[in-house]
């Protein structure tokens, strides 16, 4: 599952409080964008584990 489009939704949003004098929200932004990207990374290697584990297991019929 890809997540990558809420880092450029936070960069855009970094973007244009820079653009308009929002100097704190600009700095919280890059804190989000930084939690963003660990939680991706972080799901990224559930969802690979998960796959992993169900292409090694045998399918069961029923």
């Amino acid at each position: 599952m890809t997540y990558s489009w809420i880092l450029e939704v936070l960069s855009d949003l970094k973007t244009f409080s820079d653009a308009n004098g929002m100097h704190r929200l600009s700095k919280e932004l890059d804190e989000a964008r930084l939690m963003a990207a660990v939680e991706i990374a972080h799901l990224s290697g559930i969802d690979q584990e998960e796959e992993a584990q169900s292409a090694s297991s045998p399918k069961q019929l029923q």
